[in-house]
């Protein structure tokens, strides 16, 4: 899973592109679309980071019948594990956006109905995409709080339940954002982005374990 959330730590890829787009009025999905140049680097991390977190929720699962084991907490965190995996998948290879929607070139070609008509099919698989990323960061949260009288390690724990409790309020404003219409809330989704790679890093922690074990 480690390797999944550095293959899909965006942000960084981002930078190495040289920051082609507005961060605080872009999406980094917009890095991904097919008229961008970097779209296609950016679908092919999009792909590996989520085939591998299928894959290794898979295995988890089917060590020695765990499901059967599992807490309601941990198998919510192998669903939204793979809800996010699999809207992942799909969202790079069938329903990319067709353009970088904060460029007026692109708001201007989707004016002119020659691009944008499968707008609709991106917001479905990485809305689906973002549910996966909730339910799972909301179950991490869960366990991480139900472990804090069995760890020593406070403060450990208390920066994993800040990073979950921030990832959370940052999917609910990008939720709201979309919602009203507001603007696009850039730096809001990037931090969403860094934080939803340090939970799937930590995922297979509380899979294996019924607790943070850690004192």
């Amino acid at each position: 899973m480690c390797f999944a959330a550095i293959v899909y730590m965006s942000v960084v890829g981002e930078i190495l592109a040289g920051r082609p787009l507005d961060v605080r009025a872009s999406y980094l999905s917009e890095l991904a679309a097919r008229q961008q140049s970097t779209g296609q680097w950016f679908r092919l991390a999009d792909l590996v980071s989520s085939a591998v977190v299928v894959v290794a929720t898979t295995l988890l699962i089917s060590i020695r019948g765990r499901w059967r084991t599992w807490r309601l907490s941990q198998r919510l965190l192998a669903i939204g594990l793979y809800a996010f995996g699999v809207a992942t998948i799909i969202d790079s290879t069938l329903t990319p956006l067709d353009c970088a929607i904060s460029l007026p070139e692109c708001r201007a070609q989707i004016a002119a109905g020659t691009m944008g008509q499968t707008e609709w099919q991106h917001n479905v698989s990485s809305g689906t995409a973002g549910v996966g990323i909730a339910l799972f960061a909301a179950s991490l949260l869960f366990i991480t709080v139900r472990s804090w009288r069995m760890c020593e390690k406070k403060i450990l724990l208390a920066c994993v339940i800040a990073a979950m409790v921030v990832l959370l309020l940052s999917l609910a404003l990008l939720v709201v954002s979309e919602a009203f219409g507001f603007a696009p809330l850039g730096i809001v989704q990037r931090v969403q982005v860094a934080l939803s790679c340090l939970a799937i890093a930590l995922a297979p922690l509380p899979l294996v374990m019924r607790s943070w074990k850690c004192g």
